[in-house]
């Protein structure tokens, strides 16, 4: 995980290294253009603005998951624990995980772009798969006797681009 210093630094970070994938996928042979091309880079507004720091969000926090995963397998999750964040979920993420988790209700997350849409649908998972760990439930892929563990496994371990989508869909196959 990174520290404090390395997450203050993020705008700093992100910003060198799209410059070094920009000269380095944009070689000019000629000199002087390389140079130019390399200063205007660096120049506030000329070629790049930003990436500038958002304000918080303002989303109510909850519990955190490490928590949850205590309130909602209170006998097993110890050994789950250290795969776990330990910071706050948003009230809405909990919400999410108790609903599917839980209650076994499905639920639609509609919020803006990094309010943590992935951990509602992520967290559940990972909860029902060291469920079915715990109780030795894993299926063979394609057994006719539930082939869906197996085949949600396949789809959350796929390295494919999109895969948050990937695994939604998997999943409800």
């Amino acid at each position: 995980m990174p520290d404090a210093n390395d997450i203050e630094r993020w705008t700093d970070t992100i910003r060198q290294r799209y410059e070094h994938y920009l000269k380095t996928s944009f070689y000019f042979k000629d000199a002087d253009l390389r140079h130019s091309f390399q200063s205007a880079l660096q120049e506030e507004g000329s070629l790049l603005q930003g990436p500038y720091e958002e304000p918080a969000r303002g989303f109510k926090q909850g519990l955190t998951a490490r928590a949850l995963a205590q309130e909602c397998s209170p006998r097993t999750s110890e050994q789950l624990l250290p795969a776990l964040l330990d910071h706050p979920l948003y009230v809405h993420q909990e919400l999410a995980v108790r609903t599917t988790h839980v209650d076994r209700q499905n639920v639609v997350v509609a919020t803006g772009t990094a309010s943590g849409k992935t951990e509602s649908f992520l967290y559940p998972i990972l909860f029902e798969l060291y469920r079915q760990h715990l109780a030795d439930e894993r299926k063979v892929a394609g057994s006719r006797t539930g082939s869906q563990p197996a085949r949600l496994r396949r789809g959350l371990l796929s390295a494919v681009g999109g895969w948050g989508n990937a695994c939604s869909v998997q999943a409800l196959r």
